[in-house]
């Protein structure tokens, strides 16, 4: 069998809230929940970043060096 890989690396956002010593609190995926979280929390602001989740798609020789052949 042939040794395709796709190296797919999805960039997501995160949004963080920080405390009022700028420690971080709690992680949403998406900004209206993180606005809602801080909305009656005056001492919190909410931090953007971007995280790169890598991909973890082994070829078939990959997976086979790895956990010998599938059993089917």
């Amino acid at each position: 069998m042939g040794s395709i890989a796709l190296a797919v690396h999805v960039t997501t956002k995160q949004f963080i809230i920080l405390d009022e010593d700028l420690e971080p609190l709690r992680v949403f995926n998406t900004k209206v929940d993180a606005e809602w979280f801080v909305k009656d929390k005056p001492d919190c602001s909410i931090k953007t970043t971007l995280t790169e989740i890598p991909s973890n798609i082994m070829s078939h020789d990959e997976f086979t060096a790895k956990f010998g052949e599938p059993p089917f």
